[in-house]
């Protein structure tokens, strides 16, 4: 990992794919661990204000103090001034041409440690693609699962691959990679 920016109480990562922000089952070495190193004895241990899964790399918002901490907490929770925005490549040919916003209900499945995140619903109870009835359905909490919402924009749409720019509305555990399969374009 690697700092890319710093302002007044924040410092931007750049997280490499493969490592955990957090320590989990069966890993320790994760960007809290080494933060946590590297600032031993600090006043304030420098905090993440997100997560980004461990297969992500990408920035990540680190609070180097409790005033921007909170701050970062409170943007991300009203969901105001901050976005978060991934680039994917995905197989095959992406089949819609301009922006389009996905609903699912998504849950964790499976012992602890061993969980995997799914989509719960049919085809019929919770359609694919956005739709005022999706919207309503979503708020209601009908299904199990939570809800879960991104806009997927095709960059470049390819026969064999295609790149998008994928911005989330929900931060759920490997939303995208779970949205983007289930219509049958695996990252």
């Amino acid at each position: 990992m690697s700092v890319a920016g710093r302002a007044e109480g924040l410092l931007v990562l750049l997280k490499p794919a493969g490592l955990a922000v957090q320590p989990g089952t069966g890993h320790d070495d994760c960007v809290t661990a080494r933060l946590a190193a590297q600032y031993a004895g600090a006043d304030f241990l420098p905090t993440p204000a997100h997560r980004l899964d461990r297969d992500t790399s990408g920035l990540l918002l680190v609070a180097t103090s409790y005033a921007r901490l909170r701050a970062l907490s409170d943007a991300f929770a009203a969901r105001e001034g901050l976005v978060k925005e991934y680039l994917a490549w995905v197989a095959g040919r992406w089949p819609h041409e301009g922006a389009l916003t996905l609903h699912d209900r998504l849950e964790k499945q499976g012992a602890p440690g061993r969980q995997k995140v799914r989509r719960v619903g049919g085809e019929g109870s919770f359609p694919r693609a956005a739709s005022a009835t999706d919207a309503a359905h979503a708020a209601a909490g009908a299904d199990a699962g939570r809800h879960a919402a991104c806009t997927v924009t095709p960059l470049r749409r390819g026969d064999g691959a295609s790149l998008l720019l994928v911005r989330l509305h929900t931060g759920r555990t490997h939303q995208i990679r779970v949205q983007l399969a289930e219509r049958g374009h695996p990252i």
